[in-house]
């Protein structure tokens, strides 16, 4: 009669790591899962694989049985992916994080996270880096851009950090190790990489869309809206801040405006004004034909509905901002008429012809103003991050100079004369 196998270590939770047999040629990690009553059996090729993977799953079983963790389990079977992004929203809830950016994870979550890993366990996520580099590199395939790529690799971050507070992953356990999602961070809280030219509408891509939006607005009677993309594409304001502007923050003698709120939307709470982004609050000069152009906008708006109402509002009326769907029915057309490079037009799943998007979005023209204070109106880069709102001239720099430019040339042709 055959014997059975003697395990080669045992904890008292019920793990069990036993060695290779002549029918079994690997080593073998067996438990039973506290929460849904299976017993895996793993395996490993070699002693040190199935050593490590022993320690991991006698640290995940001890947590399971003490059953921590704020992650409820309601299927019958082990916390899902799905289980720990709850968990994540109600942490956000306790700290009082914004609405707004609650509402922007859940959508990373709903469209990069949850289609490849929302019904797996916890414990499955976490034993291989793999299925965090499959979300990754899903989003890297569909062209996303590197602010993206960094959003959606901090989301996974912080619920590996949940997961292991919870106790429903043992520490042992990193699937974001080695996981590369971001090049070096900036206190800005964006990936601080350089925007080549190709990224960053020109001068005259600038003023053709400024005449643009002119055009659009002699006709529906808003002479005023080309002041917009040139205030964004000169000066720099981020959308919630050009669209707070009042005429209260147009200072005549001075000859600039105060950028000292900004709107941020939420589907929940709606447009609130709020500080700038970073809190900078900050006193931003115009170039002296676009001041006169604010001054007199300011100054009919004052008349017309006192001085707290907005210089550009949207279309629902003098104290009601744009939204960004708002802005986008103007800018698209407008960017099209401007001549700006547009992606394909696309059908819709209902069979609607869909009109492609422009290649630079509107939230560019911030990079246009970037280097033509820099370059054209010889702004040093501290006076251009201060005017932006950036949160250090070093995310400036790492943003907007060029890396391995002819700096050497240029200093050894400057140095040689001394």
């Amino acid at each position: 009669m055959a014997t059975r196998s003697r395990p080669l270590a045992r904890h008292d939770c019920g793990v069990a790591l036993y060695a290779p047999t002549p029918k079994v040629a690997s080593y073998r990690v067996v438990w039973t899962d506290p929460f849904s009553g299976k017993r895996p059996n793993r395996r490993y090729p070699t002693r040190e694989m199935a050593d490590e993977a022993f320690e991991s799953t006698v640290a995940y079983v001890k947590a399971a049985r003490a059953k921590v963790g704020p992650a409820p389990v309601t299927r019958g079977g082990p916390p899902t992916i799905d289980d720990l992004f709850a968990a994540v929203e109600r942490r956000w809830a306790q700290k009082g994080v914004t609405t707004r950016y609650i509402e922007k994870r859940q959508g990373i979550y709903r469209t990069w996270v949850k289609p490849t890993l929302g019904t797996m366990a916890v414990h499955e996520w976490g034993s291989t880096d793999e299925h965090c580099i499959a979300v990754l590199a899903s989003a890297k395939a569909a062209g996303r851009a590197p602010a993206t790529i960094q959003n959606i690799g901090a989301l996974l971050r912080l619920m590996v950090t949940v997961a292991h507070k919870a106790g429903l992953l043992p520490r042992t356990m990193q699937p974001m190790d080695d996981v590369d999602y971001v090049a070096a961070r900036a206190a800005d809280d964006e990936a601080a990489v350089y925007v080549p030219p190709s990224e960053r509408p020109s001068t005259e891509m600038v003023d053709a869309l400024s005449d643009a939006f002119d055009a659009r607005g002699q006709k529906d009677g808003r002479k005023w809206l080309g002041q917009m993309p040139r205030v964004a594409g000169y000066t720099g304001p981020r959308l919630g801040e050009l669209t707070s502007l009042r005429p209260v923050d147009v200072d005549e003698e001075r000859q600039g405006v105060m950028v000292a709120t900004a709107w941020t939307f939420s589907v929940a709470d709606g447009a609130e004004q709020k500080a700038p982004k970073n809190g900078r609050r900050r006193f931003v000069l115009l170039p002296r034909s676009l001041f006169v152009e604010v001054l007199a906008r300011a100054k009919e708006i004052e008349t017309d509905h006192g001085p707290y109402a907005l210089l550009y509002p949207g279309p629902k009326g003098p104290f009601e901002p744009f939204t960004e769907a708002e802005l986008r029915r103007v800018f698209e057309p407008a960017a099209r008429a401007a001549g700006w490079e547009c992606h394909p037009d696309t059908v819709s799943p209902k069979g609607k012809r869909q009109k492609g998007r422009p290649v630079i979005p509107w939230r560019n023209l911030r990079q246009h103003a970037a280097t033509w204070l820099h370059e054209v109106a010889g702004f040093e880069w501290v006076d251009v991050s201060r005017t932006l709102g950036h949160a250090s001239v070093a995310f400036t720099q790492a943003r907007y100079v060029r890396p391995a430019s002819d700096a050497e040339a240029r200093n050894r042709e400057a140095l040689a004369a001394l």
